[in-house]
């Protein structure tokens, strides 16, 4: 019923009240007094019933104002906590995800950023804690981006691709080896069971590169680089390429490549930079797959080379590359 509908019927009851008191009044009796005391009553429900729903109704708007106001307060709050949360969650992610159990993150965390155990415990007080300065020493630590730690982005790793780049690649191993002198690594992953100069293509593989960032107790946890370049042994240039980069390294700096299987969808998020390394290190069957030195070994240095018909013209090659330059030069 309509707000004036039920003023009507108020306005009616009281009418009916009012006549039936002028008849008792006029003509004093018991139907005169009783029709008065039905009325009376009848009016006072209608009354009653009148103001309760004008307060149902004005409750129910003051309710529905509210909820609008909570609802949008959420939704505020969902857009603003959804990255902050993820990023403590992915700080968390970063220590986990290189070995480092949760109650061993505050032994790495250097003493002046102040973050304990009971701090981890709470994302609230995590958060408080994660200062721009603490964000940057986790993405120098951990050679992670900064937008993937504030999450603004899925890729974990900046990846660089080094295919016709081989220079950069040299002195970034040169840099590394000189720093990192005993325990930088260097693992070649390859998708197919054995490569094959003369196979089908595509026959990848890719680079990953290793090297120590802190020490936990006797523990040495590494910080990785991955490399998006995807070598297909099947294609002769990549094939020099790899292969003059992988006898370089042994020649010059001493640097060995461990070999490994991994699948072509792993290989994808690893030269990507969307997965863990540890990850696919952790999940690799041990023991060496292969030996990529004996892929740029003459038959004279090593009775386990392989694919020696084309060795001398892979030394030739990196004569003409001038690798040698991009270890000689100056950083």
């Amino acid at each position: 019923m309509h707000k004036e509908d039920r003023g009507l019927v108020r306005f009616l009851a009281w009418l009916v009240v009012a006549i039936a008191g002028a008849w008792a009044l006029a003509s004093p009796g018991f139907d005169s007094v009783l029709t008065l005391v039905a009325s009376l009553v009848t009016a006072m429900t209608i009354q009653a019933k009148n103001v309760s729903r004008s307060r149902e109704i004005d409750s129910s708007s003051v309710i529905e104002e509210c909820k609008k106001d909570v609802d949008g307060e959420v939704a505020s709050q969902r857009i603003q906590e959804g990255p902050v949360l993820s990023l403590s969650k992915r700080f968390l992610a970063v220590f986990i995800n290189h070995g480092i159990h949760l109650n061993e993150i505050p032994r790495c965390i250097p003493a002046r950023f102040e973050v304990s155990l009971s701090d981890l415990s709470n994302s609230s007080k995590l958060i408080e804690k994660m200062t721009p300065d603490l964000i940057d020493w986790v993405c120098l630590t951990f050679n992670i981006r900064r937008s993937w730690l504030e999450a603004d982005s899925e890729r974990i790793y900046e990846t660089e691709n080094f295919y016709k780049n081989e220079h950069s690649l040299l002195r970034l191993l040169k840099d590394l080896k000189e720093k990192y002198p005993n325990n930088l690594r260097v693992i070649a992953y390859k998708d197919v069971g054995a490569l094959d100069s003369g196979g089908p293509r595509p026959q990848n593989v890719n680079l990953l590169i290793a090297y120590p960032t802190l020490k936990l107790g006797k523990d040495v946890v590494m910080a990785y680089i991955p490399t998006s370049t995807q070598w297909d042994w099947g294609y002769w240039r990549s094939r020099y390429q790899l292969k003059g980069i992988i006898r370089t390294c042994y020649k010059r700096l001493g640097l060995t490549f461990d070999g490994y299987n991994l699948n072509t969808e792993d290989m994808s998020k690893l030269s990507s930079g969307t997965i863990f390394p540890k990850k696919v290190i952790d999940n690799t069957p041990s023991g060496i797959a292969w030996y990529p030195d004996d892929y740029s070994d003459t038959s004279s240095e090593s009775s386990c080379a392989k694919e020696t018909h084309e060795t001398s013209s892979i030394i030739e090659y990196v004569r003409e590359q001038r690798y040698a330059d991009a270890l000689d030069a100056e950083a």
